[in-house]
């Protein structure tokens, strides 16, 4: 049984118009357009037949300086197999 193939899409604050979309894995999502301040986040999955899930909204806050940061997420709670 092959591991399941799925994408998803991101896009900042109300951009809906500039929604970005990224493969299977992890990937670095450049956040320094962004002003510093106060930022959502809007993720959406979507799997190989295209279905595409409920959409996460997230807060954070851009810092005022170039500052790495990294997210760490996972899937239902299987927070053995988590993804940073």
């Amino acid at each position: 049984m092959g591991q399941a193939t799925y994408g998803w899409h991101y896009w900042f604050d109300s951009a809906t118009s500039q929604i970005h979309t990224a493969d299977t894995g992890s990937a670095l999502i450049d956040v320094s357009d962004l002003a510093p301040g106060l930022h959502f986040i809007y993720l959406q999955a979507e799997d190989e037949a295209g279905v595409r899930s409920n959409v996460l909204c997230k807060a954070f806050y851009r810092q005022p300086f170039d500052t790495p940061m990294l997210w760490t997420y996972w899937f239902d709670q299987d927070e053995q197999t988590h993804t940073t």
